[in-house]
């Protein structure tokens, strides 16, 4: 008999693993005994007494209220289906078919599906490359102003802040200089839920003047999978109105009562003792950084470096140095310490710490940290990061997704309209969307990192 997933999940469970990978309940550390002890016997449905988060009167009214007072919001919505849909609800919401807005090159995958189902057109735009660092600096003030002199029909933007590597753009200056031409913006924020609960942390896109912003809650703080909020600005250019009619038609009808209330209860412990814990966190990361700094060969990706705000629990290690690829680091670490990063490429590993995370976990990583940074390795092979190609647009997104297509290998691809998009999880970004026309440096790239071995195709 096959093993159910069940079965497989349990096996895992048992593994003796550190989480720095999402949820950021780590597997249920920073739930509460009682969400944990009662947690299916909450999982109901649309009740007089529990509310419905279609048309909210109640309990659910009552939650996002609470969670638009926690991030200054003027309307927050509940999603149950990560940030992906909110994603595709602040574009939809803000866009109309034919419309065309400016789009963040290195935008996750849910940027393009919304284009897709949206009718809309793109204008992509690429924010600055550290070449040195092998890293995405973020977008200024003043290359929005660049990109609209070039493409003045946009009627907004969409830009992500922070990057998977905690890098943060200039939100305050972009969304300036948008509105000063009558134009919103939409800032996938689903990396830094977390900033709103301390000083220290790079302002929030919405408190910077961003439009909406749309934040993964499993990802920062103590809640179940697929959460998240959407949040709409309180002087927003795109009414409330229009983004609850969107979801209407997008979010599920039955939407799961355990993960609305692993929402609201996170935000309550932000707000009680999670502060603490995230300050102690941060904390706790400085001094590992500054001591494996001083003792080893790893560097670390933060504002010192990097010059840009940075999420200061985004840890994110450089093992350039060392001789072994991030890739490789971070098998090393699942199979020989137990430690699960969130992410690896050719250079970097990325963990995720948060309020749930211990004190015992964060000296655990350091000891590890301090032994792969004090040893010489075999040199590695793999490829460093190189910044996403910037194809030709050749028809709308829709268009390419909608026509007759076909599975071509890469080779043969050149030349063809891509009909699909390509791009890994994480981080989710696309290194190819429908419409694009497919040239040799992108069948090099798709090579040169193993991303696919066919691509879909418009049919001739």
């Amino acid at each position: 008999m096959a093993k159910t997933l069940f079965d497989a999940l349990r096996e895992f469970r048992k593994k003796d693993r550190i989480s720095f990978h999402m949820p950021g309940h780590k597997n249920g550390e920073g739930l509460s005994w009682a969400l944990k002890k009662y947690g299916m016997s909450i999982d109901v449905t649309e009740f007089d007494e529990t509310d419905n988060l279609q048309e909210p009167t109640s309990i659910l009214k009552d939650a996002q209220h609470r969670a638009a007072a926690v991030f200054d919001a003027g309307e927050s919505f509940y999603l149950t289906n990560g940030s992906s849909i909110g994603l595709h609800a602040a574009i939809l919401g803000s866009t109309r078919p034919g419309d065309t807005i400016l789009v963040d090159r290195t935008c996750h995958r849910a940027v393009v599906a919304a284009l897709v189902m949206g009718g809309v057109k793109p204008y992509f735009i690429s924010p600055a490359f550290d070449e040195e660092l092998g890293l995405y600096r973020g977008f200024t003030g003043r290359m929005i102003k660049l990109a609209l002199d070039k493409c003045p029909e946009a009627v907004g933007a969409v830009i992500t802040s922070p990057t998977y590597y905690g890098v943060c753009s200039d939100v305050r200056g972009i969304a300036a200089c948008l509105h000063n031409s009558g134009k919103f913006l939409i800032v996938d924020e689903a990396h830094g839920a977390h900033f709103t609960f301390l000083p220290q942390f790079p302002q929030t896109a919405l408190v910077q003047g961003a439009d909406i912003c749309v934040q993964s809650v499993h990802k920062t703080l103590p809640a179940l999978g697929q959460t998240a909020l959407l949040h709409v600005g309180k002087t927003s250019r795109v009414p409330a109105g229009e983004i609850k009619r969107v979801l209407l038609l997008l979010q599920t009808t039955s939407p799961s009562y355990l993960l609305m209330t692993t929402m609201d209860e996170a935000i309550l412990q932000m707000e009680k003792d999670g502060v603490k814990k995230l300050n102690s966190r941060m904390i706790a990361l400085d001094r590992l950084k500054d001591r494996l700094r001083r003792k080893t060969a790893l560097q670390f990706v933060d504002e010192k470096r990097i010059h840009r705000p940075q999420d200061p629990l985004r840890l994110v290690v450089d093992f350039q140095k060392t001789g072994i690829s991030g890739a490789e680091a971070a098998r090393m670490m699942k199979e020989s310490f137990g430690i699960y990063p969130e992410m690896a490429d050719a250079r970097y590993v990325v963990f995720i710490v948060t309020a749930a995370n211990t004190r015992e976990e964060i000296k655990k990583l350091e000891e590890m940290l301090y032994y792969m940074g004090t040893t010489i390795f075999e040199a590695s092979g793999d490829v460093p990061m190189q910044p996403l190609l910037l194809p030709e647009m050749v028809c709308l997104p829709a268009a390419a997704w909608q026509a007759e297509r076909k599975k071509l290998p890469l080779d043969l691809a050149v030349g063809k309209v891509c009909a699909e998009i390509v791009g890994m999880c994480p981080p989710g970004a696309a290194v190819l969307v429908p419409g694009q026309k497919i040239d040799q440096a992108n069948i090099d790239y798709l090579k040169k990192y193993q991303v696919i071995e066919k691509i879909e195709v418009l049919a001739e």
